[in-house]
């Protein structure tokens, strides 16, 4: 499951609000996860995480010391950026000292005041809403699209220089590109060929396994790896003339990354069903040999470079896997989920065949120098075909179930024998040409190429 825009954005505010921090990627997707059920079950409303953080100890040291109700509402006051002494400023003291004593929560309260800020047309509160606005413009930027994660004070940092002005969200967001702020320092641990438990601290650590002097790996079947907090990372490789197959009863979790390389031309098995944490996976061989990978509702993006074949299943009953890139691959490729939305080729030849249980999906396919084989998935009900960089042709597409397709082509695009015996609609955009030959259009009902400068081209025979 997936919360909406507007729940992630009620999220990003209260914690704001709250801590006057941003909420951190990894922050940000266990509250989702309490939001829509995915964590236990039971889904939540917002004001319902507010009491949860409520008890948190993070939430909870900000007030340590401060046992009246005038210094409780002082560290409000503080995270919404309002100055005693001023009409707005003393209002809201006033308020939230009143509900203080009342017996409100701070978290609630916190919660009352961010919902208000955001709504209110009261020009005597337009400063504090616009650095509300702004810091939680900067806290999805930092947690969303850099998807960076830190400690309580790194988290707090973020938000440190951003003001009611516009301008300084775009010097933050420079400041977090660089890594000027937001960076926590990761540690660095080396597995061995003995037993390992290693656990991580707030910081993006790295966990690293390679080969011992016998040619065998050093991720073992009882180590035990806990990445903590951060965005933290396995790299897993073997050098010697050898499969790579991942001990299944090692206990991984809390790292979200997981890089899986085999520099010779031999198998890598990758079940990483009980890997909680895990949500993005790379699977590299040197040479082209299979790839199998299993996962279990824990992955959402996974990668696969330099296979002959390559296999991912997410055997999951309700399956996370979204995003599956697969490059430099020649022979056949299966993608098993029924959350998959979108496959990037990129240099393959090989026939590609995603298997998904029936219900409304859309599909986005990007092909990138694909030369051959044929792609097909035979329950995405709409399709946006799109291709860059590269020139696609010979490739075959089959969607037999979609109702609309969509083709970008980026650069000259073939599609021969394509698939789309549903669709009534096939709308061309994208500056290059795209031809389809010997396609099965039988419900076709409507061609729209207005905005595409590069044209679609139906060669039947």
């Amino acid at each position: 499951m997936a919360i909406s825009a507007t729940q992630q954005t009620e999220l990003l505010r209260l914690v704001v609000g709250m801590y006057n921090a941003a909420a951190g990627a990894s922050n940000l997707s266990w509250l989702a996860g309490l939001v829509d059920g995915t964590t236990d079950g039971t889904v939540r409303t917002t004001a319902q995480i507010a009491s949860i953080l409520n008890n948190e100890a993070a939430f909870k040291a900000q007030f340590a010391g401060k046992v009246t109700a005038a210094d409780q509402a002082a560290v409000l006051l503080s995270n919404f950026g309002f100055a005693t002494g001023t009409t707005a400023g003393d209002e809201a003291n006033a308020f939230f000292q009143t509900r203080i004593n009342a017996g409100q929560s701070l978290a609630s309260l916190a919660l009352d005041a961010a919902t208000f800020l955001s709504t209110t047309t009261d020009t005597k509160w337009a400063d504090a809403k616009s650095l509300l606005n702004n810091k939680v413009d900067v806290a999805q930027y930092y947690s969303v699209t850099k998807a960076q994660s830190g400690t309580v004070g790194t988290l707090q940092s973020i938000l440190t220089n951003v003001t009611k002005d516009t301008a300084s969200t775009t010097t933050v967001k420079t400041s977090i590109d660089t890594g000027a702020i937001g960076t926590s320092t990761g540690q660095s641990f080396t597995l061995t060929n003995g037993i390992d438990s290693f656990t991580g601290g707030n910081g993006n650590d790295t966990f690293t396994a390679g080969i011992d002097t016998a040619g065998a790996t050093t991720f073992t079947a009882l180590d035990a790896l806990d990445g903590g907090a951060g965005a933290d990372t396995l790299n897993i490789s073997q050098t010697s003339a050898a499969a790579l197959t991942l001990a299944s009863s090692a206990t991984v979790k809390n790292i979200e990354t997981a890089n899986i390389t085999n520099a010779t031309a031999n198998k890598i098995t990758a079940d990483v069903q009980n890997w909680t944490g895990l949500t993005t996976i790379k699977v590299v061989n040197g040479a082209a040999e299979a790839q199998s990978v299993t996962t279990k509702g824990n992955v959402t993006t996974a990668t696969s470079v330099g296979a002959n074949a390559f296999t991912i299943n997410d055997a999951a009953t309700t399956d996370t896997l979204a995003t599956v890139s697969v490059s430099n691959v020649t022979a056949a490729s299966t993608i098993t989920s029924d959350a998959i939305k979108t496959v990037n080729l990129t240099s393959t030849s090989g026939n590609v065949t995603l298997t998904a249980a029936a219900a409304t999906r859309a599909l986005t396919l990007t092909l990138d120098g694909v030369t051959g084989g044929t792609i097909a998935d035979a329950t995405a009900t709409s399709l946006t075909l799109a291709s860059a960089n590269n020139k696609v042709t010979g490739a075959t597409v089959n969607a037999v179930k979609a109702t609309s397709v969509t083709i970008n082509a980026g650069v000259a695009t073939t599609i021969a024998n394509a698939g789309f015996d549903a669709a009534t609609t096939i709308t061309a955009t994208g500056s290059a040409l795209a031809t389809l030959t010997a396609a099965t259009l039988t419900a076709l009902t409507t061609v729209d190429s207005t905005a595409s400068t590069g044209g679609l081209a139906s060669v039947q025979p």
